[in-house]
């Protein structure tokens, strides 16, 4: 999660010098799966967990938001640090 694709290129494997990122990503796994399997695929028998950079993150959900509504022009961000002020983005038409 935190240390990405380890010398063998598999994202799944350990990461002999980053034990605390393959620890959270092996607990990431399993809650991932658990979470699968509670919403009703009880046969899920394994899944994955890719990483996401924030730029990325934030990117895949706006593309969401922008399919619930695809008339909508802007999208209101809240910074929390800046305090409770929205200030809007504009989505190309």
């Amino acid at each position: 999660m935190t240390h990405g694709v380890g010398r063998s290129g598999d994202l799944t494997a350990e990461q002999p010098k980053a034990a605390g990122s393959s620890l959270l990503s092996k607990i990431t796994h399993l809650m991932a799966l658990h979470a699968l399997k509670i919403s009703g695929l009880e046969s899920a028998s394994s899944c994955v967990i890719l990483p996401l950079a924030t730029g990325m993150s934030i990117a895949v959900t706006l593309l969401a938001l922008k399919s619930t509504r695809p008339l909508a022009t802007k999208v209101p961000l809240f910074q929390p640090n800046l305090g409770a002020h929205p200030q809007h983005l504009s989505t190309p038409p």
